[in-house]
Order: structure tokens, then C-alpha cells, then sequence
């Protein structure tokens, strides 16, 4: 996954280095600039299998697949790990306007919500199968999983809208 830092004219690039699923120790985050030069090719190293990213103010966080990693942008290390409950495979992170971390688990179907230090479960729906990308807008948390796109309003965690995608 890439996710570009406009505040800091960063883009990091999280590098599983390794099988997607075993806790090795083996990947990383890259930090390149914006025409895609590398700065730090092992900018953030102590991750498993860093996958999806999001920022809010001076934190990136970022998958590690049974963790959410927190990263300080401007030390550059990690500065917490959340667990999340019953997690099989962490995915994807979005965050919303009020800077709480969304987080998708592909093999568990479902959607985590890290706020204000606290990571538990959000989104648990017979309908919500294979959760992969997620991305906030408008109030709303897009979810794109096995066969759907569903908009989920953040204020009532329910599916205000589907695009079937076959």
C-alpha cells in the first residue's frame, strides 16, 4: 500500500517483505519523495506485514496483521501497537474527520475502530464479508469486500447505500 503525506511531501510505501501472514519481523515502511525518489528505503523496520495506511495529524497508522501499528512522522518510529480483539487478518485504515482510525479484518469480516486509545470492534454484519478497502467520505465509511461496495453511515454503523460489483 501507498499512502502520501501532502503536510510533509512524503509517500510511504509498507513492505511485507515476506508471507502476508506470519509474524517475521521482515517488513517495512519506505519513505520516498513525491516523484517517487527513495529517501529511506527501511525508514520504519519491526513490522511483520504492514499493509494498509492512514494518517491523522503527526501519526501513521498502518496494519501489521493482528496489530495496528502507530508511527510519530516526525521521530520516525513506532510509538504504540493496538490489538485488536479476535483479529485474523488486518487490511485496510481509513480515518475520519474526527481523527478516529477505522480498520478492516478480511478473515474475521470486520471493521475495528481505534479512538482515543481504544481499538474495538465497530462493524460486525451478516452482509459485511471479506472487508478489504476502506476509505471515510461524507460522513461515511466506504467498504469494498467480496462482491459489494457498501456506504456505512459513521453516526448510526448502518448501510446507507450498495454498488453491486457482481
Amino acid at each position: 500500500s501507498i499512502k502520501y503525506d501532502p503536510e510533509r511531501g512524503h509517500i510511504y510505501v509498507s513492505n511485507i517483505n515476506g508471507n502476508p501472514t506470519e509474524e517475521d519481523n521482515n517488513g517495512f515502511i519506505s519513505r520516498l519523495s513525491p516523484d517517487g525518489e527513495i529517501i529511506d528505503l527501511k525508514w520504519i523496520e519491526g513490522l511483520s506485514a504492514p499493509k494498509g495506511m492512514a494518517i491523522v495529524g503527526d501519526r501513521l497508522y498502518v496494519t501489521d496483521i493482528f496489530q495496528l501499528a502507530e508511527i510519530d512522522l516526525e521521530k520516525g518510529e513506532i510509538t504504540a501497537r493496538y490489538d485488536a480483539e479476535g483479529a485474523r487478518f488486518l487490511n485496510d485504515v481509513a480515518a475520519d474527520d474526527s481523527g478516529a482510525v477505522y480498520v478492516s479484518d478480511m478473515s474475521a469480516d470486520i471493521i475495528y475502530k481505534l479512538e482515543k486509545g481504544v481499538m474495538n470492534i465497530w462493524l460486525r454484519e451478516d452482509w459485511l464479508k471479506r472487508p478489504n478497502g476502506i476509505a471515510f467520505g461524507d460522513g461515511k465509511l466506504y467498504i469494498g469486500g467480496a462482491g459489494f461496495i457498501r456506504a456505512v453511515d459513521i453516526a448510526t454503523r448502518k448501510s446507507v447505500e450498495t454498488i453491486d460489483t457482481g
